[in-house]
């Protein structure tokens, strides 16, 4: 015998499809709100790049600036191109041993692609100073690791049980912090103990290497004089930034290479740098600075700089020779 219509059966369906037409309508939305959101997104980040790409607009190149250059950089930068200066005038002949400090230019485009051309500028090169040293500096933080300390000494993983006893010492460490420090350590002072914080050493990462180089620079001749006063004016030039009306163009980065008549210098090498510090210091203690003759350049000149390199050391560099 046939039964009723099932009114039941029906008004499920009614209602499932009343509940999948508003789970569409959410999803509808949410996609509208994403795709909004991604427009509001996509507008700012052009707005962004449209702003750089007019400061990049603005600002000159160290090229471009060094062809308007009058002054000691006149006879390098003349054409906008590669010069080489050398100390003292007989460097190659006179010495086995030096180095060369190269100031490159890396220009980023403004459209296009964005990776950043590199220009050789102005060479150096000075004879190698009698100290050369270089750090390899890894940081380090000691930190209270119950969990790792007791990994360690079971000589496997991390367990579900060392997490809850962890969490346990936890509760009741918290319950002496509660009770106050005098409390704490008064507890400590009469059972003779303390808590054992389970020390850790964390890797925190590497510092960028520097490097250093101090030479005092005599002139023998006008010649050395006035490479000398070119080669102080070179550093100082691409150590120091181009200022614009809205923003700084970068200071040029630097290549040091060691060079040799006999051989290449067995030490290490020296990643893209930067030229942090530039000093000069005109005349020696005890000496005139310049001399009773007809020259008006100083005798003698003391030139210190401190580079610092771009570029993280890692196992793969040292394998490379750095």
């Amino acid at each position: 015998m046939a039964g009723p219509p099932n009114k039941v059966t029906q008004a499920q369906l009614d209602a499932d499809k009343k509940s999948a037409e508003a789970a569409k309508n959410t999803e509808k939305q949410a996609t509208a709100r994403k795709k909004a959101e991604e427009q509001k997104q996509s507008k700012a980040t052009q707005a962004i790049m449209s702003g750089i790409n007019k400061v990049k607009e603005q600002q000159v190149s160290t090229s471009d600036h060094m062809k308007k250059f009058g002054g000691p950089l006149a006879k390098l930068g003349a054409t906008g191109g590669a010069g080489s200066l050398k100390y003292p005038s007989k460097l190659m002949e006179e010495e086995a041993f030096w180095i060369e400090f190269i100031a490159m230019e890396r220009k980023f485009q403004t459209r296009g692609t964005q990776q950043p051309t590199v220009k050789r500028l102005n060479s150096l090169r000075l004879p190698m100073v009698g100290e050369i040293a270089t750090n390899y500096t890894q940081n380090y933080e000691n930190v209270e690791s119950l969990l790792a300390n007791r990994a360690a000494q079971s000589g496997g993983g991390i367990t579900s049980e060392m997490v809850l006893e962890t969490m346990a010492q936890g509760a009741v460490a918290g319950v002496m912090k509660g009770a106050g420090a005098s409390a704490t350590a008064a507890a400590s002072l009469l059972a003779g103990v303390s808590k054992n914080p389970h020390m850790a050493v964390l890797f925190k990462g590497t510092e960028f290497r520097s490097h250093s180089f101090t030479y005092k620079l005599t002139a023998l001749s006008i010649e050395d004089a006035r490479a000398i006063r070119q080669i102080v004016s070179v550093f100082k030039y691409h150590a120091s930034p181009i200022m614009g009306s809205l923003a700084y163009t970068f200071p040029d980065e630097w290549e040091i290479k060691f060079g040799s008549s006999i051989g290449i210098p067995q030490l290490f090498n020296i990643g893209k740098s930067i030229l942090k510090s530039v000093g000069v210091k005109y005349g020696t203690e005890g000496a005139p600075t310049f001399s009773r003759q007809n020259n008006p350049y100083p005798l003698t000149v003391e030139l210190s700089l401190e580079f610092q390199e771009t570029e993280l050391v890692s196992k793969d560099e040292i394998a490379a020779g750095f």
